[in-house]
């Protein structure tokens, strides 16, 4: 952290403070995407599903070449009308990148959901990563 000779903390709490508003602001909306996300996973019978992160439990994940940000990788090998559900899932909910390759997919700009790798178990979604 660069030192400074004299410094105005008033101002860099204020920063602080105006961050961390916009971060709970964030936050809120992520928390609402992606409860909704997952509502919609488990309409489609999808049990477990990373966002935008490698996971040891998907298969999926194991032999992705790429950077995982930006994509959702659905366990299971679940699938609707003949295509994996994960496709639908995003299609419904409109944050599909229109790209998926398997039982990935990725997410369009407007998304905004929580990273994390999501297990439905007993009743509700839990993040075990």
């Amino acid at each position: 952290m660069k030192k400074y000779r004299t410094r105005d903390f008033n101002y860099d709490f204020s920063n602080i403070e105006n961050k961390i508003k916009e971060l709970k602001k964030d936050y809120k909306l992520y928390k609402k995407e992606t409860t909704k996300f997952l509502e919609e996973c488990h309409k489609f019978g999808i049990k477990k599903i990373s966002v935008g992160t490698n996971s040891k439990e998907i298969e999926e994940c194991k032999s992705w070449p790429f950077d995982y940000e930006g994509n959702v990788f659905a366990g299971g090998n679940v699938d609707f009308n003949g295509h994996p559900a994960i496709w639908k899932v995003l299609e419904n909910i409109k944050i599909s990148g229109s790209v998926g390759n398997g039982y990935q997919h990725v997410l369009n700009d407007e998304a905004r959901l929580i990273e994390g790798v999501y297990e439905f178990k007993n009743g509700k979604w839990r993040d075990i990563n």
